[in-house]
């Protein structure tokens, strides 16, 4: 199962035999809700619930919420959905992960082809994003199908928040696909006291 993969603590993920290392934990996630008989809506349905066509005011960061964290405090931040060489979508329910934008954002159809930002991602914080039911638990089918989302697609979530272990769970109110120039100053807002970043921005 997709929470399986996972273990706790600064650990190690195990993927078809690839092994990567980053300081998350979403062993427990089959708590939430694994074995779920709900019956999902269609695509449709949920997309129109779901999906904004307007940018949210005040987007933040996956880091500020770990770093001022309050169980069931509304959040929206902006995550690139990626699994470091792993499926980020469960297949069979609608949980999917995602991480902090990367700080220096080179072109590449996926990050994780590249050395560096997938380095870079190692060390992103990371969040699980739950599409529920009625009754709380998540839809039975993955989102990838059932939203229309994509690997390596950049968004902006919105809903409560709570914790497995360690690890920030968003559970999904409204979501937003950002595009190629917000993602960019989502990416500067963010690390603007970043050396590394402004002296890449100051060479473009």
């Amino acid at each position: 199962m997709f929470a399986e993969r996972i273990t706790v603590g600064r650990a190690s993920i195990y993927s078809f035999g690839k092994v990567a290392s980053w300081g998350v934990c979403i062993a427990t996630l089959l708590l939430v809700g694994c074995n779920s008989d709900s019956t999902p809506k269609s695509d449709a349905s949920l997309q129109k619930k779901l999906f904004v066509a307007a940018k949210p005011e005040s987007i933040n960061s996956i880091k500020s919420v770990y770093d001022a964290f309050q169980a069931d405090q509304k959040v929206t931040v902006a995550g690139l959905i990626y699994a470091d060489g792993m499926n980020p979508f469960d297949p069979k329910q609608s949980v999917f992960t995602i991480v902090d934008l990367p700080k220096n954002r080179h072109e590449h159809e996926d990050p994780g082809d590249c050395p560096f930002c997938r380095h870079q991602l190692k060390s992103a914080k990371i969040a699980i994003v739950q599409v529920s039911d009625d009754s709380g638990k998540p839809v039975s089918q993955s989102a990838e199908t059932l939203l229309g989302l994509k690997k390596n697609q950049e968004i902006a979530v919105s809903g409560p928040v709570s914790q497995i272990g360690d690890t920030v769970v968003i559970k999904l109110e409204s979501l937003y696909v950002l595009s190629k120039e917000d993602a960019d100053g989502l990416t500067q807002a963010f690390y603007a006291d970043d050396p590394a970043v402004q002296t890449e921005d100051a060479e473009k």
